[in-house]
């Protein structure tokens, strides 16, 4: 399990909670407000020694509750040669109900810590 901060323009874009699992899936709770969306899940394949591809999505809702569309993050991670941190790359996109993208996108950096028992 892994504490992670997403960075974009020198601002903390998003914290979350993550969980890879060997299946080639992805967990992920945002530190948001669950009315607005909180959880994503991912799909990801190895792209290097250290290195993994990342494609998760989610739902968005607004303030009330309504859903309004959904989102992609897409990351290129690699991971520390001691296994206790990953750092890398992310690009997050909006898309309204009907699918079509919104015209938000967001690019930035991702730097993860490794939770452990102890």
């Amino acid at each position: 399990m892994w504490q992670t901060i997403y960075t974009a323009g020198g601002a903390t874009f998003a914290q979350t909670l993550k969980q890879w699992h060997s299946d080639g899936t992805e967990f992920e709770n945002v530190a948001h407000d669950p009315e607005i969306g909180n959880i994503c899940f991912g799909v990801w394949k190895q792209v290097g020694v250290r290195s993994v591809r990342l494609h998760h999505v989610g739902w968005l809702f607004d303030t009330t509750g309504t859903l309004t569309g959904s989102f992609t993050m897409d990351e290129t991670d690699t991971m520390a040669s001691n296994g206790m941190s990953y750092k890398g790359m992310f690009v997050f996109k909006t898309y309204n109900t009907d699918g079509a993208y919104s015209g938000t996108t967001v690019a930035g950096t991702i730097a993860a810590t490794r939770i452990t028992v102890d």
